[in-house]
Order: structure tokens, then C-alpha cells, then sequence
């Protein structure tokens, strides 16, 4: 792959891992789906862009098959998220949700 392209599922799985959950802390610094949304709203106030990123990522991470496990590790292991349904289907829903709450929030701003 030529260096500086991110479309595949990996550099997708990495940029919401590592930039969506760990340096830019809005789901692993939040308690809840409100206070990730704020979060979101305030940083899309300044820059759409990482959101525009992520929100990319999320959509190929989601639209991919992945072995089994992989989103379940995704979700609780780099977000730090216990979800009620802790299984790859739970961790595909939850991603949805951040997806959806991230289209919402762009087209607010």
C-alpha cells in the first residue's frame, strides 16, 4: 500500500483505536454517551476534520468482517467500555451509535 493511504481495515481498526479512543479520549474519558457527544460537539466547534476521519474509520472498521473477538477487544479493551452485550455484535452496535452520534454532530456544526 502506498505510504500515507488509510483505507484499509487495519489502518481503520488503528485510527479508532488509537486516535478515537486513547490520544483523542472521547469515549475512554467519558462515563457516558451524553458526555461523549459533548465532548465531540466542543471539538467539532474548533476542527471537523478528526471527526470526519474517524467517522470514515468507524464506517470501514464497522462495514468489514473481522475474525471473531476483534470488535468485542476493540471496544472493551481500547475504549474501556463494559457494555451490557460485551460480544462482537454489542462492540458492532456500539460502534454504530459513535458513528451515528459523530454524522449528528458534524451536521450541527
Amino acid at each position: 500500500m502506498p505510504r500515507g493511504r488509510h483505507d484499509s481495515s487495519f489502518d481503520a481498526s488503528h485510527r479508532v483505536g488509537e486516535g478515537y479512543y486513547n490520544d483523542g479520549g472521547h469515549v475512554l474519558d467519558a462515563g457516558s454517551l451524553d458526555e461523549i457527544r459533548a465532548d465531540l460537539l466542543q471539538t467539532a466547534q474548533v476542527n471537523t476534520m478528526p471527526h470526519r476521519l474517524d467517522l470514515a474509520a468507524l464506517e470501514a472498521v464497522i462495514a468489514e468482517p473481522h475474525p471473531p473477538g476483534t470488535l468485542a477487544r476493540l471496544v472493551g479493551w481500547e475504549a474501556n467500555r463494559v457494555l451490557d452485550d460485551p460480544s462482537d455484535a454489542g462492540a458492532a452496535e456500539f460502534l454504530r451509535q459513535l458513528a451515528c452520534m459523530l454524522r449528528d454532530v458534524l451536521d450541527e456544526v
